[in-house]
């Protein structure tokens, strides 16, 4: 009885102390260093699926919104691809990433 109990704490003190990596994690950022004024609603997607829609703007004064939020993707080979909806398109980015690692895909915008 005693080697069962003593098992089974063993086992529970082990579960209990063990923590997974954190899952790697990608963000976009927004950059139009000569543009003002610019909003644009940018569509976010990791391995073809679309993460999200996010508007970036260059409006007034600092702070701008221009960093996307944070998602969490699995490990390995990620594609990643950011569009304006219905224009310009920016080249996909292949990426490996490991646990616990977090991506930052720069978008480069200029206005003409």
């Amino acid at each position: 009885m005693r080697a069962g109990v003593a098992i089974l704490c063993a086992l529970l003190m082990t579960s209990a102390c063990s923590s997974a990596a954190p899952s790697p994690r990608v963000q976009w950022a927004f950059t139009a260093p000569l543009c003002s004024g610019v909003n644009l609603p940018v569509q976010l997607h990791v391995d073809g699926a679309l993460v999200a829609i996010d508007t970036f703007n260059t409006f007034g004064s600092p702070p701008h919104d221009t960093i996307s939020a944070i998602f969490t993707v699995q490990e390995g080979t990620r594609h990643l691809s950011a569009r304006v909806v219905n224009g310009f398109q920016w080249p996909e980015k292949v990426v490996s990433l490991a646990a616990g690692e977090t991506y930052l895909d720069t978008l480069n915008f200029y206005c003409s």
